[in-house]
């Protein structure tokens, strides 16, 4: 997992926006730390980016052509190419993003937080769901697109997924050890909390026809996981 850049030392899940994402994106490139040339403004990646997500709802990215890309942003493809390092090159800068944001938000919970497994357990999931709701196209895209990437990418895909089973896995420890959490199966319980959170953005227009509000969707699936985790009633 890649850490946070920048001057911001705190971030919080809203913060990352395609705007604010794209910005860190321009930062690391031209750290040099994705190997790639620099020469995208922030607001060109914005377009580049969106193209993306609007090419790989139509056809999938596989099949999507730098030149396409270029022609959407209104660059050169050969410009393009340079700095981003063709279509394998712009896919790690998101995949690093991705992973930038995770290990930001997700990983560094308050430290009163972090001290109270029951509190940290209610907080991860609704940060996890307010993270999803500022960067669901991103989320989607990798979620929809892993299979296909290239080995190197589709590692660094697997990587972000298995991460927020890691944090959910190692809080459902710590309120075991405490014997605030009683999880019936301490092993698979993550795995099936990760699928309620996913399913906030990979379904959310559903969500929101039914006028279900993020907020809605987090206090429920929080209440059904403190409940199958045993946790006392009123949990956070």
């Amino acid at each position: 997992m890649t850490q946070p850049i920048g001057e911001k030392a705190a971030v919080e899940a809203s913060d990352y926006t395609m705007s604010y994402v794209c910005r860190a994106m321009v930062e690391r490139n031209r750290d040099g730390e994705d190997g790639a040339q620099p020469g995208l403004s922030p607001e060109t990646l914005e377009r580049v980016v969106a193209a993306v997500f609007r090419k790989s709802r139509e056809s999938g990215f596989a099949t999507v052509r730098l030149e396409e890309l270029a022609r959407e942003a209104n660059l050169s493809a050969t410009l393009l190419d340079k700095a981003v390092g063709g279509k394998c090159g712009l896919m790690t800068m998101m995949l690093h993003e991705v992973a930038e944001a995770i290990v930001a938000v997700l990983g560094r919970p308050p430290e009163a937080i972090g001290r109270d497994p029951v509190a940290h357990l209610g907080w991860f999931m609704t940060t996890h769901l307010a993270l999803s709701e500022a960067m669901g196209d991103w989320f989607v895209f990798i979620f929809m697109e892993a299979r296909s990437l290239p080995a190197p990418q589709r590692a660094m895909a697997v990587e972000i997924e298995e991460a927020t089973d890691i944090y959910l896995a190692e809080i459902l420890d710590a309120g075991r050890a405490a014997g605030c959490l009683r999880p019936d199966d301490p092993e698979l319980m993550p795995l099936l909390i990760k699928p309620l959170l996913r399913d906030w953005y990979l379904k959310r227009a559903k969500y929101h026809r039914r006028g279900i509000t993020p907020d809605r969707y987090a206090r429920e699936v929080k209440r059904m996981v403190m409940a199958a985790c045993g946790a006392a009633s009123g949990a956070p």
